[in-house]
């Protein structure tokens, strides 16, 4: 059986994006659910995230593409869309 699952959450502070995918985990647990191992994972985001990173000898910040869209759908979304936002924390 498959969910529709996907999820962005984005947070000032990591200490709360660890806490809340800590409990996400437990939570999805009571139900016998889990999070995909692969698809999830902590980014940093915005606009210092390039700078803390390179401050601290990392790459450039992680990209990700939420739900996998076609490059000519994603243009079409991107075209209809007048909101953007900074970035995210993408949990799978």
């Amino acid at each position: 059986m498959r969910y529709a699952d996907d999820i962005v959450v984005g947070f000032q502070y990591e200490a709360d994006a660890r806490r809340f995918w800590d409990e996400m985990r437990e939570r999805l647990r009571e139900f016998s659910l889990s999070l995909h191992p692969e698809k999830t994972r902590l980014i940093e985001f915005g606009r210092f995230a390039a700078d803390n990173r390179a401050r601290r000898g990392l790459g450039k910040p992680e990209t990700f593409n939420f739900l996998a869209l076609p490059s000519s759908a994603k243009s079409r979304k991107a075209n209809s869309s007048s909101r953007g936002g900074p970035g995210a924390t993408a949990c799978g």
